[in-house]
């Protein structure tokens, strides 16, 4: 759309066609930094959601009590298979 208008204004007379060189220039050299900051608060956000996730689980109390039996201090240290 802004190549039709701007070779539309050239054609009139409004603009130059250097001008309208130079703009559309500029246009294509902004589009890709303009992407890769969509992309950087894109994973930012992704990474936001992963971190709210994780510390919610970290928050989450253990459905598994821990038992009040104990060993006494001279039972044997060996394990059997």
């Amino acid at each position: 759309a802004m190549l039709a208008l701007g070779g539309w204004l050239a054609v009139r007379g409004h603009i130059t066609l250097g001008t309208f060189v130079a703009f559309s220039t500029y246009l294509a050299q902004l589009v890709g930094p303009v992407r890769m900051l969509a992309m950087v608060l894109t994973v930012g956000q992704q990474a936001r959601a992963g971190t709210e996730r994780v510390l919610e689980l970290i928050d989450t109390e253990p459905a598994i009590e821990d038992g009040t039996k104990t060993l006494p201090a001279d039972a044997p240290a060996t394990v059997e298979f």
